[in-house]
């Protein structure tokens, strides 16, 4: 209870207020958001999420996972990667219990990353061909290819109800199923061959 309370206390201190932040981008996702308005669907690029395991927010260390949104635009410039050390300001906020640094600016990059850079064609093309859970395991949550979409169900309005959001999870890479996916076995041979 005191290591939460003192963590709400930092949070309270520094939310909606900008912040540097510092640390090695883990995985980079796509930012995709899904509206429901009278019996229609519609899917859009929001951008892409950064995510650091750690870092630092401020002079504060933050050993969990923590999200920095970023347009398409910045994604462009930047070419931003996993494994690439980055610093930039932006608004700390909270989001269903998730950290989430909005409006970043004044980025500096580090070192370089690894991998190939997001496009807007290829995002696209991967939630085309993406396959929708029901249930959110784990293991695709911090999966690379495990993407939560942010859903905004606006259908019910104008019945004195307040449009519902949720998240539903899709898997980039298309697995039918997440009980006979692979990724992290193959992940961590590929791993092992590297430190070898």
């Amino acid at each position: 209870m005191e290591a939460f309370e003192e963590f709400e206390s930092w949070l309270e201190s520094v939310r909606y207020r900008r912040q540097s932040i510092a640390g090695r981008i883990s995985i980079i996702k796509p930012w995709f958001e899904r509206s429901f308005q009278h019996r229609e669907s519609h899917l859009a690029l929001r951008g892409y999420l950064l995510i650091f395991k750690q870092g630092f927010i401020g002079r504060t260390l933050l050993e969990d996972a923590f999200y920095g949104r970023i347009p398409e635009s910045m994604m462009q410039q930047y070419q931003f990667l996993p494994k690439m050390k980055v610093e930039f300001e932006g608004e700390v906020r909270e989001s269903r219990g998730r950290i989430v640094i909005h409006r970043p600016g004044k980025v500096e990059v580090h070192s370089r990353g690894w991998g190939r850079p997001f496009t807007r064609s290829r995002s696209l093309v991967d939630v085309k061909t993406a396959t929708y859970f029901r249930k959110q395991p784990e293991r695709c949550l911090t999966c690379r290819f495990g993407n939560l979409v942010d859903v905004r169900d606006t259908s019910s309005e104008g019945r004195l109800e307040r449009p519902r959001t949720f998240r539903h999870l899709y898997c980039l890479k298309g697995i039918p199923d997440p009980e006979s996916c692979g990724i992290k076995v193959l992940e961590k041979l590929w791993n092992r061959s590297l430190e070898e």
